[in-house]
């Protein structure tokens, strides 16, 4: 998907990139395969600050989201990293159903990002 043209006998480059035209959605394992626990059932008990500063601010930013986790016990880091997939719009002809959408929370100071 990159292009690239050399203007003779004007030392140019022109660089151009056009769009992804895959659907990352369907193509399995495009979501990180280490992200097998669904947030928020799957967390472990040490993990519970997760939820305190994620749970009621999801709906509002990533609302119908399902959000997963890496497998490694979270209790103890400074941060976690989840992932998840939204709905986009539906607009005719797009191939893009969907997005990969990342979040990263912050343990202290309870920061989302």
């Amino acid at each position: 998907n990159r292009y690239h043209w050399r203007l003779v006998g004007q030392r140019y480059d022109v660089m151009s990139w056009a769009p992804d035209k895959r659907n990352y959605h369907d193509i399995k394992g495009a979501l990180n395969r280490d992200y097998t626990r669904k947030f928020p059932t799957s967390l472990r008990p040490g993990e519970t600050w997760i939820a305190e500063v994620l749970l009621e601010k999801l709906p509002l930013i990533l609302p119908e989201v399902t959000l997963f986790m890496s497998a490694n016990d979270m209790s103890n880091m400074p941060y976690a990293h989840l992932m998840g997939w939204i709905q986009n719009p539906s607009k005719g002809d797009s191939n893009f159903t969907h997005t990969l959408k990342e979040v990263m929370v912050s343990h202290n100071p309870p920061v989302i990002t």
